[in-house]
């Protein structure tokens, strides 16, 4: 999505009826992005460029990821760091919060 942000801003202000209130930008900041695959070591600062670590989480796409690729794609989340502390322990965080509230 990150890749795309900017061209499909464009088009909201291109295209006829589209509410003049529309931020683009601030409803994408909104979404949650889910890591899984290959977020690192280009994905995480595009996806960073428009939304708040708050909003990542990890699916490793199991049982359609074979486990050792999900090992492999997970290992460098393991050691990434972000402002806040480990990635790991933020992207934990942040699902316990999403679907349970705490």
């Amino acid at each position: 999505m990150p890749v795309i942000a900017d061209r499909v801003a464009a088009f909201a202000f291109v295209l006829e009826d589209v509410d003049p209130d529309a931020d683009v930008y601030r409803d994408l900041a909104r979404l949650h992005y889910d890591l899984a695959g290959f977020p690192l070591p280009r994905q995480l600062d595009a996806i960073l460029a428009l939304t708040t670590v708050e909003h990542l989480h990890y699916g490793s796409d199991f049982p359609f990821t074979p486990e050792h690729v999900v090992e492999m794609l997970a290992e460098p989340l393991s050691t990434a760091k972000t402002h806040s502390g480990p990635i790991a322990e933020t992207l934990t965080a942040n699902t316990k919060r999403l679907f349970f509230g705490s």
